[in-house]
């Protein structure tokens, strides 16, 4: 679009007469559209951002699936090569296993550290695109000789941060969970390959999965087709559609599963758009609902601030009636006056954009520092603020936003009668009809509501998580994960590692009591199992399944939950003593009810077939997964008879003494054992109970926000409105004084209009709210989405917000002075 300069230079000329007109509406929008860019940065990836690799939308995932291709699982990698050397509808593929823990250690200094990695097959890098920032990438020839190729790259990030970004990284050896490893290459900075899930530290070639995964060395991955581990991408050949190549590889699996017994066929095939799926499919559903709800939010925000900027320029268009009466007399088109009139709208909207940049750099480096680590969306690959596509985003908000608040003012203008605008000389008039403006002020009013009630229901939800018995003591607990698996420990290396560990442990100063387990509440993923018990008959196709915690004796102390009846584990417990087990109350009353004491059943085929114990012990129930999830059935197991190479340290500290203070001697007791074996995940139980509350406690103050700003920009509005509506009444204000009306009948009158549109606003808005929360119940706790509380607070906070705003107008027109105001005519 292009702008006359004439028309430019004579609207900041017209823009600068009137400064506090002018920075007013620029804030108002800057606000919208800053709160916008912001959230488009967080939501960009997940929603909209095609994936960073060569050509994206010839990118297929290709999932394993059940026979009704619904539920979606990972392949193993004979199926992989099954699909490599058979599919001629892919111009390439590839396979990757991301997420996988590596402990990293290196000549150049710095203590091990665990890091997220990848194990990609040869052709990952060339099929995606990807390039080098130093040195070289992975190469089939990299992938062909099971261990013979130890090489990695190394993500630009970890570059910079381990290695200080040093040129002679490239060639180096670092160790990788014990193995030597060189560094050929470093990737570029923005390659995260075609998920978002997990953010690469580094990448390894699925040849040397011994060695990179060494706690799954006797397994023989490469060859068992039992084991699914691997995402598949592919490249579809051009002029193949995905149609195509979903045909193609049923047939494949077709002819495959004909020679495999019927219990032990692979999987069938799933093709997807990779970019679909950039989020993996189990949180899938929930990123992109949040991504929807926050982006929607900020829209409200923006259209709110919209109709403000376009309730201040119709009462500006009021007052330049006269002015605009006097140009069209002069000869001014209407076309050129509209035109004129836009381009201070788009001159305003460009400056809102501006300083919407600046707010939301402070907003975004807001959200960064209050994003938890458990966020659902994949905030490390957030677009940034001023990155181009955030800067396109904001430019076209901002002439999004001059459309929206520009365009009803100036054809307003343009439809004007000269002479009676000529004749105007009066200053503001009141309409006798719903105006422009009013329903503006409405619309504002109700789009409030419905963020309010949003805000409501999150808080609310956050209150009732917050107050969640999680069934242990989290004070003056911390906290830290050790994997011995990852060090190549066997179960006799690690059997006899663990108790030396919790011996140096228990005389650490400062300890009052320590103990490992398998998992340490809450935001624990656990282990799950099938379970037979005594006095249990399942029903008819029931797998009963319980969750499994493996630990030593003193866990519960510790942790501090109570034992219910019968005993903790102790040195009775040995490799060779009777397998026993302590379960928790949930337990017991779901497999053994009406029974006062379980203790002394058995439990049988505790997972393998013949491993079981008997049960000497109860223990209060504990919220491991998730603050919002009622205990599950969980059986515990003595680490002396269940051995786990991957453990949860857990210190309980000694009066007055600060846990976090052992932070330091905890890592020096680990490293005196084996000081390439890192601790990770090391926290306080109070910090991590505060993280499970994380996502939900972001969500609330991120509605809140936008409640509370959009709230302001309402009640500015309204306030517009009824000032300028009490301002065109003054000389019927001075009569109804002048003939003895009282002052308070007069507040009441201009009280009435603000509580008009508030009743008006507030009927449609909680309507609105009513049909749009019921998208937000998968993320609410405890309360309905039509929940009475949160829709009367926020009728209750938006009516204050609307007598406020009408309060300052009706005062001043109570104590108008009768003669001045007969005087104005």
């Amino acid at each position: 679009m292009r702008i006359p300069g004439q028309d430019l230079r004579y609207a900041i000329r017209m823009l600068g007469r009137s400064p506090g007109f002018a920075v007013l509406a620029v804030l108002t929008l800057g606000l919208g559209i800053g709160a916008n860019v912001a959230i488009f940065s967080i939501v960009d990836a997940v929603l909209f951002r095609p994936l960073a690799v060569r050509d994206p939308a010839s990118l297929v995932r290709v999932y394993g699936a059940d026979v009704e291709g619904v539920a979606l699982m990972n392949s193993s990698y004979p199926v992989f090569t099954d699909y490599r050397d058979a599919a001629t509808s892919f111009a390439g593929i590839a396979a990757y296993d991301e997420g996988e823990a590596f402990h990293l250690s290196s000549g150049s200094g710095g203590t091990a550290e665990r890091v997220i990695g990848a194990l990609v097959s040869g052709s990952f890098f060339e099929l995606l695109g990807a390039r080098p920032a130093r040195g070289r990438l992975l190469s089939p020839a990299d992938d062909r000789v099971p261990g013979a190729h130890p090489v990695a790259v190394i993500s630009h990030r970890l570059w910079r941060k381990r290695f200080g970004a040093a040129p002679e990284t490239v060639g180096e050896t670092i160790r990788l969970n014990g193995h030597p490893f060189t560094v050929v290459g470093v990737a570029e900075p923005s390659f995260t390959g075609v998920s978002l899930d997990f953010l690469p530290d580094l990448w390894v070639p699925i040849a040397m999965v011994d060695q990179a995964l060494p706690e799954f060395a006797a397994e023989n991955i490469l060859v068992g087709r039992n084991l699914s581990w691997l995402d598949i991408v592919a490249r579809l050949t051009p002029g193949v559609t995905r149609e195509r190549a979903q045909a193609e590889l049923d047939t494949i699996a077709k002819r495959r599963a004909a020679s495999q017994p019927s219990d032990h066929q692979d999987p069938m095939a799933r093709v997807v758009p990779a970019a679909d799926y950039a989020v993996g499919p189990a949180a899938r559903e929930e990123a992109r609902r949040i991504s929807w709800l926050l982006f929607g939010m900020a829209g409200l925000v923006l259209l709110i601030a919209c109709a403000d900027a376009a309730g201040l320029l119709l009462l500006r268009s009021e007052r330049r009636r006269r002015e605009i009466g006097v140009r069209l007399a002069l000869g001014a088109s209407r076309r050129q006056l509209a035109r004129q009139l836009f381009v201070e709208s788009l001159l305003l909207a460009g400056l809102g954009a501006v300083a919407g940049l600046f707010f939301a750099v402070w907003a975004g480096d807001l959200l960064a520092s209050a994003v938890p680590p458990e966020f659902t969306l994949p905030v490390g690959a957030a677009s940034g603020i001023l990155d181009i596509r955030a800067l396109a985003f904001a430019g076209g908000a901002a002439f999004f936003s001059a459309l929206l608040f520009g365009l009803a003012p100036a054809a307003r203008a343009g439809r004007l009668d000269v002479l009676t605008s000529l004749k105007d000389v009066s200053g503001p008039r009141l309409p006798r009809r719903l105006t422009l403006r009013d329903a503006l002020v409405v619309g504002q009013i109700a789009l409030t509501a419905v963020l309010l009630v949003g805000a409501g229901l999150m808080g609310r939800t956050l209150a009732r998580e917050a107050r969640v018995d999680p069934g242990f003591e989290p004070a003056g607990k911390l906290e830290a994960s050790i994997d011995l698996s990852k060090q190549g420990y066997d179960r006799e290396r690690g059997g006899a590692f663990l108790p030396e560990l919790l011996t140096r442990l228990r005389a650490i100063p400062g300890v009052r009591s320590a103990a490992l387990g398998r998992t340490v509440p809450v935001q624990s993923s656990g282990m799950r199992t099938s379970i037979e018990s005594d006095g249990y008959t399942p029903a008819a196709g029931e797998i009963p399944q319980a969750d499994l915690n493996i630990v030593t004796p003193g866990y519960f102390e510790t942790l501090g939950t109570r034992l219910v009846a019968g005993r903790d584990f102790d040195a009775r417990d040995t490799p060779t003593s009777t397998q026993v087990a302590i379960i928790s109350e949930s337990m017991a009353r779901r497999f053994w009810p009406g029974v006062k004491n379980p203790v002394g059943r058995r439990i049988m085929n505790l997972g393998p077939p013949g491993v079981g114990g008997e049960i000497i012990g109860v223990v209060k129930d504990v919220r491991f997964r998730s603050l919002r999830r009622a205990p599950d059935p969980t059986v515990y197991v003595p680490v002396s008879q269940f051995y786990s190479p991957r453990m949860m340290i857990l210190l309980d500290s000694a009066a007055g003494v600060d846990p976090a203070a052992l932070r330091k001697p905890l890592a020096d007791a680990v490293g005196a054992l084996d000081a390439e074996l890192p601790l990770f995940h090391v926290r306080t139980l109070e910090d991590k109970l505060g993280l499970s509350l994380g996502q939900g406690r972001l969500l609330a103050w991120l509605v809140g926000a936008f409640a509370v700003l959009a709230l302001v920009l309402a009640a500015t509005g309204l306030y517009g409105v009824v000032s300028y509506a009490t301002q065109a009444r003054t000389r019927e204000f001075g009569i109804r004084l002048a003939l003895g009306a009282q002052a308070g009948s007069v507040r009441r009158l201009v009280l009435s209009r603000g509580v008009r549109f508030a009743a008006a606003g507030l009927a449609a808005g909680l309507a609105a709210a009513a049909a749009l929360t019921r998208f937000a119940a998968p993320l609410l706790f405890g309360i309905s989405p039509f929940d009475p509380a949160s829709y009367l607070v926020a009728a209750a906070i938006l009516g204050g917000a609307v007598l406020a705003a009408s309060a300052v107008p009706a005062e001043r027109a109570a104590r108008v002075d009768p003669m001045t105001a007969l005087r104005t005519e």
